[in-house]
């Protein structure tokens, strides 16, 4: 990795080389702050994140970082106790900061070869411990152009691109500030500007913490696509999270083709066939329920003027017994219990449309329906007996 020092910002030691893990410093300030101790040291190691990337992980001597905070430019450490010596050593968890420095590395990367392959901008990023993604001003992204950028990112990955950070400079031409480099993105900022490049390939503001070079990424994936509102957002992996999230799909497809007793090659062919089977196995299924559910209703119905009944809503039963019982002019209330899901099956309710609203201020639940169904849920249970109650004494 190489630096251009021009400015004091490059003095601290987290942009000078983040791959210091470990050194000795003084306790210059102290305070106890809601049974936490703020602490400032002489020369900080930590990071305190921004602009996306989370603050570091670590330890001040023998106890946890409790969190890190910027003001004013200053960096604030916050542990529970007070060191009992002034000169300490602050160690940085270096796993959880470098898997960091390989996702917003990859993130500079994603976003410019999707610049260059389709104009598509980067309009926000985030990263997390279990997610890095990237918003994209596009209304959706193919496969294939997912595919494209996957292997073009491969290609300059293969380059080992170094990563350099400047201090820019912005010249004043007219009403304008121009930077001295051709920034993927303008600054937010015009004083203190950090550029990180990539090669000769991309350049972007940033005050993260970055690789010293592309190899270092080893891979990128995308793993995952939503939409946002009117934009795309591709969620990515990249350096050791790639490896985990290969072996962690290959352990799924592996243990997947043991139940089957296949190999990797035959899997989706035989997964296709069982789903289909059981396609037509649940239909079957579901038609027998149905026959049985009716002969049921057929011997029931003739003892009382509108029929209950608890059935399971699944596969749209209650909806295809509802239409069998208004073509045999029978009536019916059917309940999930478990769902808090009703069906009421209804001559009546089309004949009479303000029947609907008395019947669920009854059963104090939501629903509508028309044709003579009134379907809809309710949050305790459903007053069964008041309602035939009030079909007995109304019908």
């Amino acid at each position: 990795m190489k630096f251009y020092f021009p400015l004091k910002l490059a003095e601290i030691i987290y942009y000078q080389d983040p791959y210091i893990q470990e050194l000795e410093s003084e306790i210059v300030f102290s305070r106890n702050i809601n049974n936490y101790y703020l602490l400032k040291f002489r020369e900080n190691l930590f990071y305190p994140g921004g602009g996306g990337q989370p603050a570091d992980r670590g330890m001040v001597g023998n106890q946890p970082v409790e969190k890190i905070e910027e003001e004013n430019g200053e960096v604030l450490v916050y542990v529970k106790e007070l060191p009992p010596e002034s000169r300490v050593c602050l160690k940085v968890d270096f796993n959880w900061r470098y898997d960091f420095m390989q996702q917003h590395t990859a993130q500079h990367l994603l976003s410019q070869v999707i610049l260059r392959l389709f104009n598509f901008q980067t309009l926000s990023f985030s990263m997390f411990e279990d997610h890095s993604a990237i918003e994209l001003n596009c209304p959706e992204i193919s496969e294939i152009q997912i595919r494209q950028v996957e292997e073009e990112c491969f290609r300059q990955i293969q380059k080992n691109l170094d990563i350099k950070i400047h201090y820019d400079v912005f010249i004043n031409e007219g009403d304008k500030l121009k930077s001295s480099f051709q920034l993927r993105k303008p600054p937010k900022v015009s004083e203190n500007v950090r550029v990180v490049e990539i090669d000769g390939y991309d350049f972007s503001a940033c005050g993260g913490l970055h690789v010293r070079s592309l190899c270092e990424l080893g891979l990128v994936k995308i793993v995952k696509v939503d939409k946002v509102r009117r934009n795309v957002r591709l969620y990515y992996v990249a350096g050791r999270r790639a490896l985990l999230d290969y072996q962690q799909t290959r352990e799924t497809l592996m243990k997947s083709c043991n139940l089957f007793c296949c190999s990797p090659n035959d899997f989706f062919g035989l997964l296709e066939n069982s789903m289909k089977n059981f396609k037509e196995e649940s239909l079957k299924s579901r038609k027998i329920i149905l026959e049985l559910y009716q002969r049921i209703i057929e011997q029931e119905i003739r003892k009382e003027p509108i029929l209950y009944l608890e059935i399971n809503f699944a596969g749209e039963i209650a909806k295809k017994l509802g239409s069998w019982a208004l073509e045999k002019g029978f009536q019916l209330i059917l309940d999930d219990k478990q769902a808090k899901r009703f069906l009421i099956a209804s001559a009546l309710l089309k004949e009479q449309p303000d029947l609907q609203k008395s019947v669920l201020e009854i059963i104090n639940g939501r629903g509508g329906g028309r044709g003579g169904i009134l379907e809809g849920s309710y949050s305790q249970e459903l007053p069964v007996q008041k309602l035939l109650h009030f079909w007995k004494e109304n019908f």
